[in-house]
């Protein structure tokens, strides 16, 4: 029976983008030389490279809307004062 084991680490976003370029040059170094490895461990890395992709395109949005919720922060004293103006 095969177990499964979780692990929880931190990386940077920094970090998460080396990854996914060493699981890359790995594809590129296996075609450059024509290696098939066996077909479990190929299926492995790509599972890896897809998870990698999607935390890195997660921590760019959640980046973004970082950067929009701060350009979406109001002056509470000209809230006020547009309420009362009009």
């Amino acid at each position: 029976m095969n177990e499964v084991c979780t692990a929880t680490i931190k990386l940077t976003e920094h970090e998460v983008d080396k990854l996914i370029w060493c699981i890359k040059s790995v594809h590129n170094v296996l075609g450059a030389f024509e290696i098939t490895p066996d077909k479990d461990w190929i299926v492995t890395l790509n599972t890896i490279l897809k998870d990698m992709e999607k935390i890195s395109d997660d921590i760019k949005e959640a980046k973004e809307k970082r950067i929009i919720d701060k350009k979406e922060e109001t002056d509470p004293k000209k809230e006020y004062i547009y309420k009362i103006i009009g």
